[in-house]
């Protein structure tokens, strides 16, 4: 399973079901993630590293 965390940019609007829809049309079906959740920022480390383990906690995002 492929799990996709989208960082929105500021000011915009940006909907789970719209990132699979703009994939299809540039990917093999294979490759198009399951689980696709949006968020406004990722959790990072003091040297801003991504921290893998927080996103790992987070509750599983709704399927596409």
């Amino acid at each position: 399973m492929v799990f996709v965390y989208v960082v929105r940019a500021p000011g915009r609007h940006l909907t789970p079901g719209e990132v699979p829809a703009f994939l299809r049309s540039r990917l093999a079906g294979y490759k198009i993630p399951a689980y696709v959740d949006v968020v406004d920022d990722l959790p990072r480390t003091g040297s801003n590293k991504v921290r893998k383990g927080d996103l790992r906690a987070l509750p599983l995002p709704k399927r596409n």
